[in-house]
């Protein structure tokens, strides 16, 4: 019994023996298969195909003992995503030893040839009708220690568009050694890039070369960096470089370094920019960041040193039609910040700065500003501790404002509606602006660089007076007071017959803006003077939305003239006629109302001895009084205007001489405002005007 129990266990140990040798032998074939090219195709690449979202094709690869992957041909496309990739040559090879000893990954090579990258956002198919959108909380990524032995790429296109714009990367050739912890590597990268925006045709493009050395600790605690680049800009708006001397180049250097366990960040860099081989500035940056128990604290510095007006207009992005110049430039920003307290401090200086534009150069001035401020991110409220001015030419100061309490805005603006505010004003002034003594000569041509021509009708004149601004509610609310005075006017049109004295112009504005979307226009009064005379006065008031100033204003006004020389009204007569007033006195009232689009008015003007200088008289005409009364409104949005009733009337020694009388109201259809690139006027209107409006218009025509 016991040789024949022995005899089937040494039989049954044999089956066993023989199984397991042909399961290891089978496995090692089925090892050895799928690392053949047939079995990357069939099998694995059909596999992760149905994994992957997306469409996956690879012409041709293997994946070979221990981990090694190489491919050819490979196209991945995922329309949904806006995302697609195509790579003709991919060689990748990590260390299963390095991963078994040390758990860390270490890429022993990496080499990637002609690859074509695109990312497109906003491609994201919305959730259907009926469906809910889940947001699922994002978790905490694994750390996994990273090193790079060698890494190669050639010939590499990268591109990124978000709605109009496109970010482009070409001829992308990069290469990095010897990069993970405990190691010293290198970095290398070469590549053409290109910035545009199709819907303003705008373009920039150039060269860029990157070198530097990273250093990681041995434990990966803490990543130093030491790095340089220089971009070489070829083309910008407006701009071509015919060649390498007119390009602008762009030189930074950077380093610091950042520590895992803390949290915390500390860098440096410095950058030049240069136009050929002419300096067009230095700037130098400052960050830092640590964590604390009371936030995140992080610290921004940043200084510009000798910027010249090419580099500001280069950055402003001005072309030939307008630009600025200036002999010296130079600033300084500091922001620290903790949790979501932003301090922030500013300093600019500037001289000799001008505005060109076309003809147009303005004079030399200097300027220099001074900011000292907070912003709290929760609360969206800044608050200004210093904000000084100074604007001198040569050596008068024409404007200089002083900050002499805290002032508070509150910059956000959603849901504005329902905050309410106080009506009583700020009991004192916190921001003080004031203008001393600028010519209308020198304040016109920097109208004109900028493109305003509201003084040009003005030959000369000075202007002077106090701004204050101040703040209430929190922020809410800033209170505008504005006293300005323009003295010895003389119009560009006037002719020194007629322009026997200078006019005198006085400005009080009050006004106040809410949640910075409504203006309250307390009052806008303007009185001009002769010989320290008032001659008329402009009442305004009302309410305007910021948001929308054109749409539905809400303002009232009143004008008043006492004993105003006929003269000083030919500058005006200048613009559409060659008719002058020799002699005459006006004097009447008129009242004006904008309410949304409608405007209507009301006007009793009287003229005493009147007297005109035709063109084809030699002499003046014989004085007569003059009565014009007149009242009516103009639809701003139908274009229609309404004549109520009118009265203009000639005098002769109060003997009637010329008599004209509106006596039933008129309406005149004319171009409306613009509504989608369509004029809007009574013809597209539903309903045809009525019988009554059909005879008036029959009867004025």
């Amino acid at each position: 019994m016991t040789g024949t129990d022995s005899g089937h266990r040494y039989l049954l140990l044999r089956k066993l023996s023989l199984f397991l040798f042909w399961m290891v032998l089978l496995l090692a074939a089925f090892v050895f298969y799928l690392q053949t090219g047939h079995a990357f195709r069939h099998i694995i690449i059909p596999l992760v195909s149905a994994v992957v979202p997306g469409k996956l094709q690879v012409n041709d690869g293997s994946l070979t003992f221990p981990a090694t992957l190489e491919l050819a041909g490979l196209s991945y496309q995922q329309p949904e995503a806006g995302l697609s990739l195509q790579i003709d040559r991919l060689l990748f090879r990590i260390s299963v030893m390095a991963w078994l000893r040390e758990h860390l990954l270490l890429v022993e090579e990496l080499d990637l040839e002609n690859g074509n990258l695109r990312m497109a956002s906003g491609m994201t198919t919305p959730p259907q009708e009926g469906e809910t959108a889940v947001a699922t909380a994002g978790k905490t990524a694994l750390m996994v220690p990273l090193a790079i032995q060698r890494a190669r790429l050639e010939n590499i296109t990268l591109s990124i568009q978000t709605g109009s714009d496109e970010f482009t990367v070409r001829n992308l050739k990069m290469a990095i050694h010897g990069v993970g912890p405990g190691r010293t590597g290198t970095i290398d990268l070469r590549s053409e890039v290109a910035f545009e925006r199709s819907a303003g045709q705008m373009r920039w493009a150039g060269a860029l070369l990157l070198t530097g050395a990273l250093e990681e600790s041995s434990g990966g605690q803490e990543l130093k960096w030491n790095m340089s680049h220089k971009l070489k800009i070829r083309e910008w708006p407006k701009h071509v470089a015919s060649s390498g001397s007119g390009a602008i180049t762009l030189e930074q250097t950077l380093s610091g370094r950042y520590d895992f366990t803390q949290a915390t960040v500390h860098a440096d860099s410095s950058m030049t920019l240069r136009e050929g081989e002419t300096s067009l500035g230095n700037l130098s940056l400052q960050f830092t960041r640590t964590e604390s128990p009371d936030g995140t604290i992080m610290d921004v510095g940043m200084k510009i040193q000798e910027m010249t007006d090419a580099a500001l207009n280069l950055m402003l992005g001005n072309d030939e039609s307008f630009r600025l110049r200036s002999a010296h430039m130079s600033g300084d920003v500091n922001i620290h910040a903790i949790g979501e307290r932003y301090d922030i401090r500013s300093i600019f200086t500037g001289q000799q700065l001008q505005a060109v534009s076309g003809k147009v150069t303005t004079p030399p001035v200097d300027v220099d500003v001074a900011q000292t401020g907070t912003f709290h991110l929760g609360s969206r409220n800044v608050t200004l501790d210093i904000l000084d001015l100074r604007v001198a030419e040569h050596d008068h100061v024409r404007l200089a404002a002083e900050l002499k309490h805290s002032l508070t805005i509150n910059l956000d603006t959603d849901g504005m509606e329902r905050r309410g505010v106080s009506t009583q004003n700020a009991p004192q002034d916190d921001w003080v602006l004031t203008i001393n003594d600028i010519g209308v000569a020198q304040l016109r041509q920097w109208c004109d660089a900028f493109g305003w021509t509201g003084l040009r009708g003005v030959r000369t004149g000075q202007l002077g007076g106090i701004v204050s601004v101040s703040s209430r509610d929190n922020g809410n609310a800033i209170d505008l007071n504005t006293r300005l005075m323009i003295t010895n006017v003389r119009m560009a049109g006037a002719e020194k017959v007629t322009d026997r004295a200078p006019l005198k112009f006085a400005h009080e504005i009050q006004g106040t803006v809410t949640n910075l979307t409504l203006l309250h226009l307390h009052s806008w009064i303007m009185t001009a003077s002769v010989h320290d005379r008032s001659v008329g006065a402009i009442r305004l008031s009302g309410t305007i939305n910021l948001r929308t100033p054109t749409r539905d204003p809400g303002l009232e006004g009143s004008l008043t003239i006492t004993g105003l020389p006929g003269g000083t009204c030919n500058p005006l007569l200048a613009l559409w006629s060659d008719t002058r007033i020799d002699r005459a006195l006006f004097n009447g009232a008129a009242e004006i109302k904008l309410t949304g689009d409608l405007l209507s008015w009301e006007i009793d003007l009287r003229g005493n001895q009147v007297s005109l200088r035709l063109p084809e008289m030699h002499q003046a005409t014989a004085p007569l009084d003059l009565v014009v009364t007149q009242s009516g409104s103009f639809d701003l949005m139908t274009g229609v205007l309404r004549l109520d009733k009118g009265t203009v009337q000639e005098l002769e020694r109060s003997r009637p001489v010329i008599t004209a009388v509106l006596n039933k109201p008129v309406r005149i259809a004319l171009p409306g405002k613009e509504t989608n690139g369509r004029r809007f006027n009574r013809r597209m209107a539903k309903s045809p005007p009525s019988p009554s409006r059909r005879t008036m218009l029959k009867s004025v025509s």
